[in-house]
């Protein structure tokens, strides 16, 4: 008896609010996707950061390299060697001169 009246009210109460259950239903799947912890957002803000870190990367190896071949330079080439001398440290052979303009 107890259970046909549980099964009776139970049966009622989804007639009654079956429409609730299915929108509550479709909206939880619509979070899940779009906004949940896999959902689409999340997955399209990380490949955003992760191709602005991969740009990152490049343009510091890039910077790397270059500075390794300027450090190649200042050590090996005489004439970058004495070009600097002259325009960072004002220094000058022993037969000229240098006049600094204020």
């Amino acid at each position: 008896m107890k259970l046909d009246r549980l099964i009776s009210i139970v049966a009622d109460f989804w007639a009654r609010h079956r429409q609730l259950f299915v929108w509550l239903a479709v909206a939880g799947m619509i979070w899940l996707f779009v906004g949940g912890q896999t959902g689409f957002i999340r997955i399209f803000k990380s490949q955003q950061l992760n191709h602005r870190l991969q740009r990152d990367i490049d343009r510091s190896r890039a910077h790397r390299d270059w500075l390794l071949v300027e450090r190649d330079r200042l050590q090996n080439d005489p004439a970058r060697i004495e070009r600097e001398a002259r325009e960072s440290y004002g220094m000058a052979r022993k037969d000229e001169i240098v006049l600094k303009m204020r």
